[in-house]
């Protein structure tokens, strides 16, 4: 049994079924004029999407979390022709236009059988611009299966098993930075499991004195700054940059940029001071 129902709606199309055809539940039929469309109607959606080439029917299929900001970057024209950029659809839409192509939604599902599902479409429709044939692949790179679970779990809002948090250690990037990114883009607060992972991947952590000294020139606002009168030799201590600033009489950039040169000004040797807690 197969019944569709069809609402023309400013060159959109909704397409409702009960069939064992897949078939796209939105199509923008001209991603020129339609371009504000999917960006407005897939806020906050998770789903499968097809691009597809109108004359040729070659086409291409992608996931995303967000599929209002996947879209986004589709019609950035800066983004889709930086040289950066691989993506053989990127490169097609701009050979041969967004009137060329038409859109389509073909699922929308939960972030965790994304992957999943888009494997579906790609083993079934086998789309030329696909370079690579494996749901989750970027530009020649594979995620890792903890990189995979890592995506779900975010996308979830669940906290991390300890296995997922044991994969996440053994990585090599910086987990710390990674959770705290995370935590930021999702607006969420880091779990006690979370907080107790970024605490033990900064202990033993050392830091070179250069590298010190560019966090302390980055946190103008906290560090302590002595300056040392080189004709007495005496000294005053300022718990901010800005307060040293404001006792000579110039900006914080200025102080910092003698800081860093390890110059003196106006008279004075310029230091850091020790962070008191």
């Amino acid at each position: 049994m197969h019944y569709s129902i069809n609402i023309k709606n400013n060159n959109l199309i909704w397409l409702g079924f009960l069939t064992l055809f897949v078939t796209p539940i939105v199509i923008y039929n001209n991603a020129d004029t339609d371009k504000y469309l999917p960006i407005k109607q897939n806020r906050g959606k998770s789903g499968i999407y097809r691009w597809v080439h109108i004359e040729s029917g070659k086409s291409y299929i992608g996931s995303s979390i967000d599929l209002s900001k996947r879209f986004s970057q589709y019609f950035n024209y800066n983004h889709i022709s930086n040289p950066k950029q691989k993506m053989a659809i990127y490169r097609a839409i701009l050979t041969y236009g967004y009137t060329a192509f038409r859109l389509e939604i073909l699922e929308y599902c939960l972030p965790e059988i994304l992957f999943e599902r888009e494997q579906f479409y790609l083993d079934k429709f086998k789309p030329e611009y696909n370079i690579l044939k494996v749901a989750g692949s970027s530009f020649g790179f594979k995620h890792s299966e903890a990189t995979i679970k890592l995506m779900s779990e975010l996308a979830k809002g669940r906290k991390f098993s300890k296995e997922t948090l044991l994969k996440m250690k053994e990585r090599t990037l910086s987990e710390e930075v990674k959770l705290r990114i995370s935590a930021a883009i999702k607006g969420r607060k880091l779990s006690q499991e979370t907080r107790q992972l970024i605490s033990k991947s900064s202990l033993g952590r050392k830091h070179t004195k250069d590298t010190l000294l560019k966090m302390a020139l980055n946190n103008n606002k906290r560090q302590p700054i002595i300056l040392t009168n080189l004709n007495s030799g005496t000294y005053k201590e300022f718990p901010f940059m800005k307060e040293a600033a404001k006792y000579l009489n110039t900006s914080h950039t200025q102080i910092r940029n003698y800081l860093k040169r390890n110059k003196p000004y106006k008279g004075y040797k310029i230091s850091l001071g020790m962070v008191k807690n």
